[in-house]
C-alpha cells in the first residue's frame, strides 16, 4: 500500500508534540484500525529518522511508512525490500536448523549409552 501526503514541510506532517499525526503513523506503522495506546506510540515514533526537514522514515517489524520524494524514496524502498528478502530467507534457515537440531535431539536420547560412555570426552591415546 502507498500513501501519499503533500506537505512543505516534516513538522507540519509531523509536531514535536507527536500528538495529532503521531497515532496516525503508529496505526499505519503497527497495520492497526484502532488507535493505540500513548505509550506505543511513543515506542514507534521514538525510532523515526528524519535527515532534512521534509523526509521521514519510519519502520517496524511489520510496515514501514517513508515520507520523502519519488526520487529520494527508491533507495530507502530498495533497502527495505532487500531487508525484507533476508529476513525471509534468515527464517527460512532458522525453520531448517530448527528441523535439524529436533533430529539430532533425538538420536541423542535414542543412544544414551553410547552418549553416556564418555565417546566425546575422551582424549586421544598417542
Amino acid at each position: 500500500m502507498i500513501i501519499t501526503y503533500r506537505y512543505t514541510t516534516m513538522h507540519q506532517f509531523l509536531p514535536n508534540s507527536s500528538r495529532i499525526t503521531g497515532p496516525a503513523i503508529t496505526q499505519i506503522v503497527r497495520g492497526e484500525t484502532t488507535p493505540l495506546s500513548d505509550e506505543e506510540t511513543a515506542e514507534v515514533l521514538h525510532s523515526r529518522l528524519s535527515y532534512y526537514p521534509n523526509d521521514l522514515l519510519v519502520v517496524s517489524w511489520t510496515a514501514a511508512l517513508v515520507y520523502d520524494t519519488a526520487e529520494s524514496s527508491a533507495p530507502t524502498i530498495q533497502l527495505l525490500e532487500y531487508a525484507n528478502s533476508q529476513l525471509l530467507e534468515f527464517r527460512h534457515y532458522d525453520h531448517v536448523l530448527t528441523r535439524l537440531l529436533a533430529h539430532v535431539y533425538d538420536a541423542v536420547k535414542a543412544a544414551p549409552a553410547f552418549w553416556g560412555a564418555g565417546v566425546w570426552l575422551a582424549k586421544p591415546s598417542v
